[in-house]
């Protein structure tokens, strides 16, 4: 029985979009530059026209590149990772038919852990900051009608705030995905009112008071409570 198998020469395009990938993620080119003319390009790198737009369809669908067509057109460098991100993410929900209930538990389970490190690693700038933003939810109570577009725009803030704050960039992308394009739509069909916004008001309130004491196991019990609250864990 042979243990190795000859080695597969890597395809031209593929060295393309290692080239093209390397120089897009170390900064070299930055977002909103255009890359040069094909005919450059193909002499530089000495392939074909036909191998090189496979390189770059690869890379636009990837969200590092975005072709445009007409007089001021180009290829350009993107940032649509991002949009990508969530596009992969809502098509792997449909596809192993994920439901609510089970992103619920995710969110509970990964947001609870990082309010917890948010708790240990939170300036007092950060703390400070995102105790206005709770102001601000504080403040749609003094309108007799509660501007349902703005709370969910404050909740989100809060949440990804919090994110960041935890200071692990892994949880940045996927939670940001998580919260703008699948809950997103989820919450502007829930109906919310005074009550709806007192409770989310108490659970952000006894968040930062966690925060600020430094206590790590409150403030992953409090988001735990929120999000299992909110997301019908608790029903």
């Amino acid at each position: 029985m042979e243990l190795f198998r000859p080695i597969a020469p890597v395809k031209a395009y593929q060295e393309i979009i290692n080239q093209l990938e390397e120089t897009i993620l170390s900064g070299r080119l930055r977002t909103g530059d255009k890359l040069p003319p094909e005919r450059e390009l193909i002499e530089s790198l000495g392939t074909s026209r036909r191998t090189l737009r496979e390189a770059f369809r690869v890379l636009e669908q990837k969200g590092l590149l975005e072709i445009k067509i007409g007089s001021k057109g180009g290829t350009f460098v993107a940032d649509r990772i991002q949009e990508r991100l969530g596009e992969t993410l809502g098509l792997l929900m449909r596809t192993e038919n994920v439901t609510q209930l089970e992103l619920a538990e995710f969110r509970s389970n990964t947001e609870s852990t990082v309010a917890g490190l948010a708790a240990e690693r939170a300036t007092m700038e950060e703390i400070s900051a995102l105790e206005a933003e709770v102001d601000s939810v504080e403040a749609l109570l003094d309108h007799a009608l509660i501007d349902q577009q703005r709370f969910i725009e404050l909740e989100m803030a809060l949440h990804q705030n919090l994110v960041t704050i935890c200071g692990n960039s892994v949880y940045i992308p996927i939670l940001k995905t998580i919260h703008e394009v699948l809950l997103y739509p989820m919450w502007e069909k829930d109906p919310i009112d005074r009550d709806y916004v007192k409770t989310a008001l108490k659970d952000w309130r006894g968040l930062l008071d966690a925060l600020r004491r430094r206590a790590p196991g409150d403030a992953k019990e409090i988001m735990r409570h929120h999000v299992s609250h909110f997301d019908g864990l608790d029903a």
